[in-house]
């Protein structure tokens, strides 16, 4: 008797993201906006992390405009 195998995508997270990366070359804290509050996060010279759009702070924004820090996709 065969049985049925359904197989399923993955689906695509319902939220973009963002890459943020710290070309400076001191270490930073950023902060960024969680549904509970702030969490802050410590960013290495040259490390990079993935968020979700929404959590991108204004200092993250005011950060990228000063170009200590890039934001992408």
């Amino acid at each position: 008797m065969a049985t049925k195998v359904t197989v399923t995508q993955p689906t695509a997270p319902s939220e973009p993201t963002k890459l943020i990366k710290n070309y400076s070359v001191q270490g930073l804290f950023i902060m960024l906006e969680k549904p509970g509050g702030v969490d802050h996060v410590w960013l290495e010279p040259k490390q990079a992390i993935r968020v979700l759009e929404s959590q991108i702070s204004q200092q993250v924004k005011n950060l990228h405009k000063r170009r200590i820090v890039n934001i992408s996709n």
